[in-house]
């Protein structure tokens, strides 16, 4: 089981496993901004104490709150965190928000992002999006 990234059209495929996912999502955040980026990882940190029981929509509240105040005093692209706040069970990006990652990821040079990188190229060279299923 994992998420398969696909461009929109012309097929071409990389499965990830979803930690593989979530951390290129986590990545992208922080990539787009330091701080939003440590924010936005926050919602998979399982240990925060405000995650436990009754006191989790707490949690949900505030960071969504926060996150909001982050989102428009940095004006970060949308097109970015509509990839960041899709489901990962299931979601689709344009073209041109394809371009904002690609942009990213060439200032990453961590060479695990290789296949990542080039289905993301891809994608821009043929003008399609990418979903992920």
């Amino acid at each position: 089981m994992g998420v398969t990234l696909t461009t929109t059209r012309h097929n071409h495929k990389l499965t990830l496993s979803y930690t593989e996912f979530t951390r290129l999502r986590i990545r992208i955040a922080k990539l787009i901004d330091k701080e939003f980026g440590e924010h936005y990882s926050k919602l998979f940190d399982f240990k925060h104490p405000l995650r436990e029981g009754n006191l989790s929509s707490s949690f949900y509240a505030a960071h969504r709150k926060e996150g909001n105040k982050l989102i428009l005093g940095k004006n970060l692209n949308a097109q970015v965190l509509s990839f960041l706040y899709q489901s990962e069970i299931s979601g689709e990006i344009s073209c041109e928000a394809c371009e904002e990652i690609k942009d990213l990821l060439a200032l990453d040079h961590n060479s695990n992002l290789t296949e990542i990188k080039d289905l993301v190229s891809k994608a821009v060279e043929l003008r399609t999006g990418l979903a992920w299923y």
